[in-house]
């Protein structure tokens, strides 16, 4: 009886990606990759290994922290669209700088998170609302660094009409 040889698959103990290589680094989050799952194992011929296990066979791993950051995202989408929604309500032109100021966090996280979809694992969501917040402050400072800017212009403007400069 001709027995197929049982292949050991390893995973990363950070993010659960199957191990390929024999490096000191995972391929994926670049984590050192110490640890092997000593359950992971195969009965699967080698030559079929390529073909039947794809990289989704990788433990999912959904935590409470997890459960925690989606429900944050939640709640950060559900009052972005009722502060537009009182935004259309009370003032419609109020909308203009609210999409200008909301539009590019939500963008750069909505494309973060789809660019992973591919991938053999997805973004956790942590990483997708830290990536939402980090936009958002980064998306303030450049709103307070054009205001600042309009105000020191709109200063030397009214100096030079009234003849400080002259």
């Amino acid at each position: 009886m001709n027995v197929p040889p049982v292949l050991v698959h390893r995973f990363c103990p950070s993010c659960g990606a199957e191990l390929k290589d024999r490096s000191g680094r995972c391929w994926l989050c670049h984590e050192s990759k110490n640890e092997t799952n000593p359950y992971a194992v195969s009965a699967v011929p080698e030559s079929e290994s390529s073909t039947s296990i794809s990289e989704s066979t990788a433990p999912a791993s959904f935590d409470a922290w997890d459960v925690l950051f989606t429900i944050l995202i939640f709640v950060c989408v559900v009052l972005t669209v009722l502060v537009g929604i009182g935004f259309a309500v009370q003032d419609q032109g109020m909308l203009i700088p609210f999409a200008i100021f909301v539009g590019p966090p939500y963008l750069i996280t909505i494309v973060r998170g789809l660019h992973r979809i591919g991938a053999s694992r997805p973004l956790k969501p942590v990483s997708l609302f830290l990536t939402l917040m980090i936009s958002a402050v980064a998306t303030a400072l450049v709103a307070i660094m054009l205001a600042v800017g309009a105000v020191i212009v709109l200063l030397i403007m009214c100096l030079n009409e009234v003849g400080a400069f002259r």
